[in-house]
């Protein structure tokens, strides 16, 4: 069996909030400082599957394959796994377990230090940086469908017991990703 020299690497990170918390940029820098990380991006990764959009469940549930997949081999290798995306959106997929968790099992299996955080700001702060932002970017399509968004991770936050709310209200990029690099050790 391989022999994983680098497995003092192998963490599981799994950041999740509503949009412009930080998920991305935080899980970007993590990936910059932990060697053989793998970094996912969902929207990259499922704009990989021709007609994703036209075939949404569909490209959903076999993107979540492939991320899983992929968690599977960076494990087996010693490796470390990032998601800072979040995995909501994968939940349409007609599973009976949530996302996260089936994620979670697999870093157990595999004996990975697992992290689930999330990146939290109340309503208003969202709204505020998507208005910042624009509405025409792909992210940011309404400040209904913001609030809506916000409006689900605030249920999805209240049911996670095990993940680590890390408040962005009033912090920098750089202030938030330091809560995040001591909370995961890198």
């Amino acid at each position: 069996m391989f022999e994983p020299w680098y497995n003092c690497f192998m963490k599981l990170i799994l950041i999740n909030g509503p949009a412009g918390v930080g998920k991305t940029t935080v899980a970007k820098k993590l990936w910059n400082m932990i060697p053989m990380s793998f970094l996912l991006d969902l929207d990259e990764q499922r704009a990989c599957i021709s007609e994703y959009r036209e075939y949404r469940k569909e490209s959903g549930i076999l993107s979540f394959d492939i991320a899983l997949a992929a968690a599977e081999a960076c494990f087996k290798r010693g490796s470390g796994f990032i998601s800072g995306k979040g995995m909501l959106d994968l939940i349409e997929g007609g599973r009976d377990k949530n996302v996260l968790d089936i994620f979670i099992d697999l870093g157990k299996k595999y004996n990975a230090e697992i992290f689930e955080i999330i990146l939290w700001a109340e309503q208003k702060t969202v709204i505020e940086r998507a208005e910042k932002r624009g509405y025409e970017t792909k992210i940011w399509h309404s400040v209904e469908r913001v609030s809506k968004e916000w409006e689900n991770m605030d249920i999805f936050k209240n049911k996670r017991k095990n993940a680590t709310v890390v408040d962005t209200n009033n912090l920098s990029v750089d202030e938030v990703f330091d809560k995040v690099r001591k909370i995961v050790r890198a």
